[in-house]
Order: C-alpha cells, then structure tokens, then sequence
C-alpha cells in the first residue's frame, strides 16, 4: 500500500491553490477589495486585470498558499 503514494521530496508541507475573478473590470476589482476587508487576501496578492478574449470581461489570478498537517 505504501507504493500508492508518492514521497514528497521538499518535505514541503504547504500547498499552493490558484483563485480567479473572472468578470467586468467593475466586478472583479470590487470582489478583490470586499476579500481583502474579510481579511482573506491583499490587494497586492491579485494579479493585474487581464482581458479574457470575451468584450468586456478580464481576469485576475491569486496564490494561496496552506499548511497541510
């Protein structure tokens, strides 16, 4: 049963997530700040607003990090 796993060879015990806001300009900027005042991220954790391809909707990407024990 121990083959089923593969050993974690950092002997990292944190665990990266990617979050997106996808939306209006408007939308995804306002969701940004409302995460940020519930203390969830910092503005500065979001990347700049990118267009998706679609008129009128862009994107933006976060990192969050955890520790997993």
């Amino acid at each position: 049963m121990s083959t089923d796993f593969i050993p974690n060879q950092n002997n990292n015990p944190k665990k990266q997530r990617i979050k997106s806001i996808k939306g209006s300009p408007e939308a995804v900027i306002n969701t940004i700040y409302g995460l940020c005042a519930l203390g969830y991220s910092k503005v500065s954790d979001w990347s700049p607003l990118q267009p998706t391809g679609i008129p009128g909707q862009v994107i933006s990407f976060a990192t969050k990090s955890s520790t997993w024990r």
